[in-house]
């Protein structure tokens, strides 16, 4: 038996599509394409990766299958491919090596591009700030974090942003949040933003894929 690994990309069609339902839709497009995958409870068993929050898209949302007969990838992504949703595309499909890393690892940092006109010079003062506060409110308790800690790559380009928010036990600020206390923006105005999950980081030694290690 073999591990396939899937990437996949969100496009603005699926982009309200809650994650597990989404988780859903991959099974029953193996249903449809009668690919030869283990199943669960009559149910094709699909391991999916980090959760993409509603409202956003993505070119990195991984779902790993264990495949039960001989087939290659190609063949795999060809027959698949006609069955899923609108909203899903698929990027790759590889085989993994034995003993390869599950997507449960943990992931240390997201890296996301945001569509919108902002002033770089507050990028350049977020830069330069030896803390950056953060009030932010969870299940009825406030508490403060440092975006210093979490936010890094920042990269002003024409009509949009991009960086990464690294993982912390203090807590994971939303890119919104991130958006809006360093450019300045209302939290209403950034939260109807476009929103880009490009990359995962996972911690050291717990990387699914080399690759997913690159900032694209």
């Amino acid at each position: 038996m073999a591990k396939f690994r899937m990437r996949m990309a969100r496009n603005p069609k699926g982009r309200w599509i809650l994650p597990n339902t989404a988780r859903r839709h991959i099974q029953e497009a193996l249903d449809a394409a009668q690919l030869p995958v283990r199943r669960k409870r009559g149910r094709p068993f699909v391991e999916a990766g980090p959760p993409l929050a509603p409202g956003h898209t993505t070119s990195c949302e991984f779902y790993d299958v264990d495949v039960t007969a001989p087939i290659t990838t190609a063949a795999f992504a060809r027959r698949l491919d006609p069955t899923l949703p609108p909203g899903f595309e698929i990027r790759w499909i590889r085989r993994l090596r034995p003993r390869a890393r599950s997507l449960q690892a943990a992931a240390s940092a997201f890296c996301y591009t945001v569509q919108c006109c902002v002033d770089a010079g507050r990028a350049v003062q977020f830069h330069q700030a030896a803390t950056w506060p953060l009030a932010r409110s969870k299940r009825g308790r406030q508490n403060t974090i440092d975006l210093k800690n979490n936010v890094s790559r920042i990269a002003v380009r024409p009509a949009c942003v991009d960086f990464c928010i690294e993982v912390h036990a203090e807590g994971v600020p939303k890119p919104e949040e991130a958006v809006a206390s360093i450019f300045g923006l209302e939290w209403a105005e950034a939260m109807l933003l476009p929103i880009e999950r490009t990359a995962i980081f996972f911690i050291p030694d717990q990387t699914p894929d080399a690759r997913l290690l690159e900032f694209a």
